[in-house]
């Protein structure tokens, strides 16, 4: 795993990072909802991508700790090609 700007991709466009992520076929995870929208990434712009839906006074101890628990409970496959929406305590994964 690695941010964003760790390959000079940090003050990116969406559309640059989710380019990026396709052809290095990484799922990006992010809280800009944005990235939820199949409008604007329809099927086949992306490799796949994880939304979290989080409280915006959590810290980044919080965050990791949510990432964490959502990671021990899905299959990372179910993540390619789709839309997955990540809340306290849920998640659900739209497939295109």
């Amino acid at each position: 795993m690695f941010d964003v700007r760790d390959i000079n991709l940090g003050a990116a466009a969406d559309e640059e990072v989710i380019k990026y992520a396709k052809e290095n076929n990484f799922i990006p995870v992010t809280r800009d909802l944005e990235f939820a929208s199949i409008l604007r990434y329809p099927s086949g712009s992306h490799a796949g991508v994880v939304v979290l839906r989080l409280p915006f006074d959590f810290n980044s101890q919080q965050i990791n700790s949510v990432l964490r628990d959502f990671i021990k409970t899905v299959k990372i496959e179910k993540l390619a090609n789709s839309i997955t929406i990540v809340e306290l305590g849920k998640y659900r994964i739209r497939r295109f």
